[in-house]
This record gives structure tokens, sequence and C-alpha cells, in this order.
């Protein structure tokens, strides 16, 4: 839960917060697999702060492995009230999110959604952004990003994969932001197994 998350706060504290969190879920549900847990080194602000600090935005990267298959999901937080340019680079990302989301189902090219995901952001006002990709397959690979990748390809989406659709940003002078989530394509669509909102959430 993000609402553990406080000033003052250090890396460590927020990795074994994570921990505890993944622990006391797996009690609380049927999940018996339970195998590995990870977490991509937290983004704290800017720089290498290693403390949380109002005003920081906090990225926070993370999945599990259960019964062999990984998960992966990133949101990011503000401690304290957002600033503009914090809020503008999170509702660039999130239009960015939302037009790539739009176009997860099967028989559409990984292209598309690449050049839709960055036309939307641009759009919004990041126009200078650029990545290599904005997503990737995600399965049973220890290494957890697979191809084929939401980058300038052919390969297109089929029924079964499982993707996780992403769109980083880090900005030297803001700090670290993501919004990530997993989602199984269908015969008609998408299942999004990600349940947290997408809204710049405050601490």
């Amino acid at each position: 839960d993000i609402q553990c998350l406080c000033e003052g706060q250090t890396i460590d504290e927020i990795l074994s917060n994570y921990e505890s969190g993944v622990i006391k879920a797996q009690q609380e549900t049927t999940t018996q697999g339970l195998s590995e847990k990870t977490f991509f080194f937290p983004h704290i602000g800017t720089g290498s702060n290693t403390i949380v600090r109002s005003g920081d935005i906090v990225k926070l990267d993370c999945g599990v492995k259960v019964d062999g298959y990984w998960s992966d999901v990133c949101r990011h937080v503000c401690v304290g009230r957002p600033n503009k340019k914090q809020r503008c680079v999170h509702d660039a990302l999130f239009a960015g999110f939302q037009a790539g989301l739009a176009l997860i189902r099967p028989g559409n090219k990984m292209s598309d959604i690449y050049s839709a995901v960055l036309q939307a952001v641009r759009k919004i006002g990041l126009q200078n952004y650029s990545r290599g990709h904005f997503g990737h397959s995600i399965g049973m690979d220890d290494q957890i990003e697979e191809p084929p990748f939401i980058g300038p390809n052919n390969s297109c989406l089929e029924p079964g994969m499982v993707i996780c659709l992403e769109v980083p940003y880090y900005p030297a002078d803001v700090g670290g932001f993501n919004i990530e989530d997993i989602i199984l394509i269908t015969d008609d669509g998408c299942e999004i197994f990600t349940k947290l909102p997408r809204d710049l959430r405050t601490i």
C-alpha cells in the first residue's frame, strides 16, 4: 500500500514494507505458488536520493513470481502537492498510456501501438519525448522482460499473450515516472490484471 510511504522514509524501509505486503497478500489469498519477488531500485526524487522528501516523485516498480510466472507493475506517487511540471509529465504519460491501451487487442501491430503512445505523449506537452519501446511480453523468463517488445517492429498481438504496457520517463530535474500494467490478450480484446489507479496519487 503506497499509503505506507512517508517523508523521511529510506529505500531500505520502502523495500521492507513491500516484502511485508507481499507476504501478507499471500497469507490472505489462495495463492500458494509464490516463489520470488522483485523490486527494481526505487527512484526517489532527483539525483541519487535515498530518503523521501516533501515534493519528491517516488517511482515504485515491482513484481512477484507465482507458479513460475512473473508479474511487473509500476506506479509513481507525489509526496505532497505536485508542482506544475510534475503534473504535466504525469498527464502526458497518462495520455500516452491510454492511447496505447486503446489498441491492445489481437491482430494489432506493436509498431502501431508504439506510434500511438509516442504521438499522444508529445501532443500533451513533452514534444521531445523519445523511447525505444513502450512495453514487453512477460512470462517465465527470469529477465522478466521478454520479446516481442512494443516498439517499431511488425510483431502482432495474439490471443494468449501476456504483455506489460509501460510509459516511463526520467527527467533529471523532476524524478522518475512510469505507468505500467500487466495485460492478457484475449480472443476479442484484453484483460487488465493490474488493479491500481493510474492517477497521480499524493501521500
